[in-house]
């Protein structure tokens, strides 16, 4: 397999996995009180940004040819790392919060 095969593999894993803390948060939401709810509107709305980031990432890589020189897969592979980085900051931000 290739390495932006394995790339794009891990990145839909990871971005599945926040939209699945997502929709949990959006429903831990519905069920606290309006102060909670207030307060939580725009983490929710900084993780739902960072999600649509990643989304763009992934469509980008996607479109890469097969045969993409290695540096672009290790750029891109960097740059997943740091909008990774910043989700798993917006959800323990979130997780800390509600």
């Amino acid at each position: 397999m290739s390495n932006k095969k394995l790339l794009l593999e891990k990145i839909e894993k990871d971005l599945e996995q926040a939209q699945k803390k997502l929709i949990d948060f959006k429903a831990q939401m519905k069920s606290g009180t309006a102060a909670v709810r207030a307060e939580n509107t725009e983490r929710i709305h900084i993780l739902q940004q960072r999600i649509e980031e990643a989304k763009t990432r992934l469509s980008e890589l996607n479109h890469l040819p097969e045969s993409v020189p290695e540096q672009i897969i290790d750029g891109a592979e960097d740059a997943w790392r740091a909008l990774q980085d910043s989700l798993r900051d917006a959800v323990s931000t979130f997780e800390g919060h509600h």
